[in-house]
């Protein structure tokens, strides 16, 4: 798809904004600078924003409004996803282009592996989007993945690789549990010691956290007094943990 000597249909704000939220998200997106750096290289003004996004979001809409065509979108676009700037970070590339197709394929447009926009399948529902996007990380969320999910196997989703995907996934589970429990075991033990029931139908981990966190609290005041010490002793008792009190 070419800008030269032609005019496009302006886009929806929605679908401009969903754009810009893409490009400049507050974790994975462009930074402040670069945004602007975009913007004056292909003369559009910047605008004021309490946020990146609403920032280009809001120079976007602007320019496309005075212009009455998307050209400037179409532009910007073209810029941020130059294959040139991710030759360090090609799965920041492919990561932002798939999110992209994702949006603009109910426009019927997608971004290709060139970083230009060129014509496509226009869909109408969310369903049908993730589909076209072609985008295992689409699929996933449409499904309702956990976002701790993604982040352990991001670079197998963009490779598009589902197996090693589900193999990350899967032990990204255990990681998480050693996170929040404290716990270092493995396997099923691990599992065992967290989530079955102790003696008492209580899972021994949340049991250890509750007194451990206790035990800190105390203990940073008054290093030396009982109540601290006591505390720190139950969560040290596998025993107490499992359920040994009420014997």
């Amino acid at each position: 798809m070419t800008t030269a000597k032609k005019t496009f249909d302006p886009w929806p704000a929605a679908t401009v904004t969903a754009v810009a939220d893409i490009l400049a998200d507050t974790s994975e997106g462009l930074s402040g600078r670069e945004i602007g750096l975009l913007l004056a290289g292909i003369g559009i003004a910047d605008a004021d924003g309490p946020n990146k996004r609403e920032r280009l979001a809001r120079a976007l809409l602007l320019r496309q409004d005075r212009d009455r065509a998307s050209n400037c979108v179409v532009r910007f676009i073209t810029e941020a996803m130059a294959p040139v700037r991710y030759a360090r970070e090609p799965g920041v590339f492919s990561r932002r282009r798939d999110d992209l197709n994702e949006v603009l394929v109910h426009i019927g447009l997608r971004v290709n592996d060139a970083g230009k926009l060129a014509r496509g399948t226009a869909v109408s529902t969310l369903d049908e989007a993730a589909q076209h996007a072609n985008s295992l990380r689409a699929e996933l969320r449409r499904r309702g993945t956990h976002p701790k999910l993604l982040e352990y196997c991001t670079q197998e989703i963009l490779a598009r690789n589902a197996f090693h995907a589900s193999l990350e996934a899967a032990k990204s589970v255990f990681d998480r549990l050693r996170q929040l429990t404290g716990e270092q075991l493995d396997g099923a033990r691990l599992v065992d010691g967290v989530l079955m029931p102790g003696a008492a139908g209580v899972p021994r981990a949340p049991v250890r956290a509750y007194l451990a966190a206790e035990a800190e609290t105390r203990l940073a005041d008054r290093p030396n007094r009982w109540e601290g010490v006591t505390y720190r002793a139950l969560a040290e008792s596998e025993t107490f943990c499992a359920g040994g009190w009420p014997q």
